[in-house]
Order: C-alpha cells, then sequence, then structure tokens
C-alpha cells in the first residue's frame, strides 16, 4: 500500500501533443526509502557515476480514456526486484507492468583492496598497519523496461506511483513520477 509513503517524486509540465515523442516527457528519479535504516536513496560507489542507477518515465501514450507510461528502472544487484514485485498505481489505480525487459550493465571502476592487515595493542598504545593495491572492481546494474497502461486522470494530472513492499535491504523504496498534460 503507497498511503503515507514520502517517496521522492519528480513533476513537469508538458503539452499533450508531445506526448508519445521520445524524450519530450521524459522524467529522471532515484528510487529511495524514507522508512529504512542506511542509506535513502540509491547511491554508486565512488568511480561510478550516480546516474548509472537513474530510474526513467515518460508518457508514452494518451487517449480520453487511457494513459501508457514508459518506465526504465537501473538498479544495483542488491536493490533489484522484477518489476512485478513493485506494487504500482497510476493515477490511484493498481497496474501491473507489461513484457518487461532485462539487460546488465557492468560498471569498471578502479578500488583499493587490502593485502596485508595487522593491528595491535601494547600496553595503553593502540598500532595498525594496512596494505593495499590498486585493483579493477565491477559495479553491476540491472536494467529493466516495460510499459503500463490505466485510466486517465480527471485534473489533467497524471500519476504513477511505484514501491518494492518490505523491499530489499529490510526498507520500503519507490518513487514517484508526475506529468500535467496541457
Amino acid at each position: 500500500m503507497l498511503v503515507g509513503c514520502a517517496h521522492k517524486s519528480v513533476e513537469r509540465t508538458v503539452s499533450a501533443d508531445a506526448v508519445g515523442q521520445p524524450g519530450q516527457t521524459r522524467q529522471v528519479n532515484y528510487l529511495d526509502s524514507p522508512m529504512g535504516a542506511g542509506p535513502h536513496s540509491e547511491t554508486t560507489p565512488s568511480g561510478v557515476l550516480r546516474s548509472a542507477v537513474v530510474d526513467e518515465a515518460e508518457l508514452s501514450s494518451l487517449t480520453e480514456s487511457e494513459v501508457c507510461v514508459r518506465y526504465v528502472a537501473r538498479s544495483s544487484i542488491n536493490l533489484d526486484e522484477p518489476l512485478s514485485f513493485y506494487e504500482v498505481k497510476l493515477n490511484g489505480n493498481p497496474v501491473t507492468f507489461d513484457d518487461e525487459e532485462v539487460s546488465v550493465v557492468d560498471h569498471f571502476y578502479s578500488g583499493r583492496e587490502s593485502v596485508f592487515a595487522i593491528e595491535g595493542v601494547v600496553a595503553d598504545t593502540f598500532n595498525a598497519l594496512n596494505v593495499t593495491r590498486p585493483t579493477e572492481q565491477s559495479y553491476r546494474v540491472i536494467e529493466r523496461r516495460a510499459e503500463v497502461c490505466g485510466p486517465r486522470s480527471t485534473t489533467g494530472r497524471e500519476l504513477l506511483e511505484l514501491q518494492i513492499p518490505a523491499g530489499p535491504m529490510d526498507a520500503t523504496w519507490g518513487q514517484k513520477f508526475a506529468w500535467t498534460v496541457r
């Protein structure tokens, strides 16, 4: 249930003519977890741009009675869930994604790994030595693409709400996208 969640929301105003035109109604957002412990928004390791996990949504079609949204979820393997696990509402109506496509993207970056570490206490003095070396590391991102359709809003404000209930890392992750269509 999405009630009471203060997930990050993005919003923009678009013309009805822009709907269905690639990129014209596109918005980006990051999953966040306002109630969970630890980081409250998706992050990446140092050396990997945060945009590697940015999610996208755009209005793909609009009729008198129906609106469709194309959605792209990008998550680290620790936060990834199939879109069928998400609780999704379009203008307050529960909906499900159709024909999910999945791909994997590895982002390589330089890091350091410990080769030798020693610690010791002598009387009241603590000593530590840690020898590291450079290493090539990989950050895996799962990209999921799908479309969802549902009833149009009566106000002209189309709202897509997504939530991973009791999701990864013992937290509820989610986000919102809104478009005012003129």
